[in-house]
């Protein structure tokens, strides 16, 4: 606060008592998060969130915010940066969505699926928060994953096949 309130140092140090934050206090910040709030707020709170708990025992806290709706939530159908607040949890029907942690996949998933509405560098930033609170399995680089497949009902020419073979220097050229 100091940064941008220099003038009133004494009244908010001296006076009223304010502190330093701890996590605590970001944490309590985080459990008041709604959906008017803007997604700048959001993620500032996310970031000191992420960078007060590198390296603390607070599982018990992050425990506490997973059920609290505070996720900002994309579905790419309004020019709104977020529609709805999510919780962390566990990844379910009702609780579908992801993280786009690669512009690639964000922009093949946005408007397709519900995406955390971060840019790919605040999610870099937010990444130790992510993992404390269990989002790993929501990555969409982990569930994302191309297979190849044949469909439909497919016989085997051994003739033709035998044929290609034997032309096989000419179709190389």
């Amino acid at each position: 606060m100091i940064q941008h309130y220099h003038s009133c140092e004494v009244l908010f140090c001296e006076t009223i008592g304010l502190g330093p934050a701890t996590y605590k206090t970001v944490i309590a910040e985080a459990k008041q998060i709604v959906l008017t709030d803007s997604l700048d707020f959001i993620r500032d709170v996310f970031k000191q969130l992420s960078h007060m708990s590198h390296g603390m025992n607070c599982e018990t806290e992050f425990s506490e915010l997973q059920a609290f709706q505070i996720f900002p939530i994309s579905t790419g159908d309004t020019d709104s940066s977020f529609q709805f607040l999510k919780p962390a949890g566990n990844l379910t029907e009702s609780n579908s969505w992801y993280i786009s942690d690669d512009k690639a996949l964000h922009e093949r998933f946005a408007g397709r699926a519900p995406l955390l509405a971060f840019d790919n560098s605040t999610i870099g930033l937010i990444n130790t928060l992510l993992h404390r609170m269990g989002c790993e399995n929501r990555m969409l680089s982990k569930l994302a994953v191309k297979h190849a497949t044949i469909e439909g009902w497919n016989e085997l020419n051994g003739q033709y096949t035998h044929t290609l073979q034997n032309k096989w220097k000419y179709i190389a050229r």
